[in-house]
């Protein structure tokens, strides 16, 4: 998790793997705690590959979590935030 020291607007997200390396994320899920606490779930998806963006409705954050489960090695990831 990544806690952010204020509130941010965000509406896509992009995954990244150093895929030289090989694919090794299986399934992915972000979530999000909004400014009154509340976490939810913002998107889910398989395989990043190379660079998986991801757009949805705009949501104000305060705090952001990527869960992943792997292929072989543990993953290494990227993440850029975009309003």
């Amino acid at each position: 998790s990544v806690v952010f020291n204020r509130d941010l607007s965000i509406s896509m997200i992009r995954l990244e793997e150093p895929i030289d390396l090989g694919q090794s994320v299986r399934t992915f899920i972000v979530r999000g705690t909004s400014p009154d606490g509340q976490t939810t779930e913002i998107v889910r998806g398989t395989t990043v590959g190379y660079a998986r963006l991801e757009r949805f409705a705009s949501r104000r954050i305060t705090q952001i979590s990527v869960s992943l489960t792997a292929i072989g090695d543990v993953p290494r990831i990227g993440i850029k935030l975009y309003a």
